[in-house]
């Protein structure tokens, strides 16, 4: 959907890697401007690719699970890192029934209109 979105594709492209592994990962880490890690909460196993990416200096957009978690009580989410949508608890709450899901969080929106104001860059 997003690389055939002409309004954004000379943006924003999302590439899939078959078989990625640490090699392609050593090659293609350092170069990213973003990193997106959005599991659902309670479920994550591992978050190397996106601790890399942020010592690296990229933004890190995730929801609030794991390690994306873990960097933010480290790092502070006031400097490039973004987590949004229900936590662990909530989770669990919305399986049972108790509780509904926003169709998009507020730090969601918070992120996509500070990439559209330009904070992080130039917006192209």
């Amino acid at each position: 959907m997003i690389n055939a979105d002409e309004r954004i594709q000379k943006h924003l492209q999302v590439v899939f890697i078959p078989n990625f592994n640490i090699g392609l990962a050593q090659q293609i880490i350092p170069g990213l401007d973003m990193c997106e890690q959005l599991s659902i909460p309670g479920t994550e196993a591992q978050g190397c690719s996106q601790i890399k990416a942020v010592m690296n200096g990229a933004l890190l957009l995730g929801s609030q699970d794991g390690s994306n978690m873990e960097i933010a009580n480290i790092v502070g989410d006031d400097d490039g890192i973004f987590l949004f949508g229900s936590s662990d608890h909530e989770i669990e709450y919305i399986r049972e029934g108790t509780m509904t899901p926003n169709e998009v969080s507020a730090r969601l929106l918070e992120v996509i209109n500070e990439i559209k104001a330009g904070t992080f860059g130039p917006v192209c």
